[in-house]
């Protein structure tokens, strides 16, 4: 079966029943003082972050399998949806207080991607909500059942999720404990397809800073500092030119193997908005 996409909205809490299956087996237990994947997050805190753990149940439907990966304000999970023995793939939305919009901004987003109607092909690479709800104690609201097609039909090696899914069971992800609740675990990379095989075609599916209409004013953080667009580095008002921005920046890494932009950060690794600049005029 293939993959379909599970938006899920989190308040904070203990899954309702307690992890399984690999807890017995060793893992590699992580330094503490070393950040990685959200932690390396510029505005970073835990309290924001749900505290997913494999083998936990969501909805009584979902099972958690392994760490797929983290972006801004989400982190992503394969689950085995039991319902129709298939897998999904499970966002976990943060709340984070000094950005109260963000917790709700990719869900909208996703809503509003379901109410237009269009013949254009590249609708099929926009990966759709496949069920959502929210998590209040030990309850799971239902929000919306949405469209469940068009969803990764080019996967055209299913068996990489159970692959996955097997891998995390005999050999469990690096992680490390932070406390009672809280663990970080280590996203866990898709094994390449056999030989003849392709991952497929790229689907956009993190909407975490996305917009709708034509002009907006927002700080800096709405793009990746290495695919910044002027302006966005000068913050000015930007529309979806920014996103052609961002294409032709993306091809540029897919095609080359490094970044048209690269060299924009300084001594302590912040951005650099001068260099940055410097390099597109040069």
């Amino acid at each position: 079966m293939s993959p379909h996409l599970c938006a899920f909205k989190a308040a904070f809490r203990t899954a309702s029943r307690p992890s399984s299956g690999n807890a017995q087996r060793s893992f590699v237990k992580l330094p503490m003082e070393r950040p990685m994947n959200e932690e390396t997050l510029p505005h970073y805190k835990k309290e924001q972050f749900y505290p997913v753990h494999v083998g936990d149940w969501f909805n009584d439907r979902y099972r958690v399998t392994g760490k797929l990966g983290f972006e801004a304000y989400s982190t992503s999970w394969l689950c085995q949806d039991l319902g129709n023995q298939s897998y999904v793939v499970l966002k976990v939305s943060t709340s984070p207080r000094n950005f109260p919009t963000a917790t709700d901004r990719e869900f909208n987003i996703y809503k509003h991607l379901t109410t237009i109607e269009s013949d254009h092909p590249g609708q099929s690479i926009i990966r759709e909500l496949y069920d959502s709800f929210e998590i209040r104690d030990h309850a799971g609201k239902p929000v919306s059942h949405l469209k469940t097609d068009n969803l990764m039909l080019s996967l055209e090696d299913n068996t990489m999720l159970a692959d996955f899914a097997d891998s995390e069971t005999m050999q469990p992800s690096p992680r490390k404990k932070i406390d009672e609740s809280h663990t970080i675990y280590q996203s866990r990379p898709f094994r390449r397809p056999s030989k003849g095989k392709s991952f497929g075609l790229p689907t956009l599916c993190d909407f975490g800073e996305a917009r709708i209409g034509n002009v907006h004013e927002s700080g800096p953080f709405v793009q990746p500092n290495i695919y910044r667009a002027p302006e966005i580095i000068f913050e000015m008002p930007w529309g979806s030119a920014v996103d052609i921005w961002n294409l032709g920046a993306l091809m540029w890494d897919l095609f080359e193997g490094h970044h048209l932009f690269g060299d924009i950060f300084d001594e302590k690794g912040n951005h650099d908005p001068f260099r940055h600049l410097a390099l597109m005029v040069a």
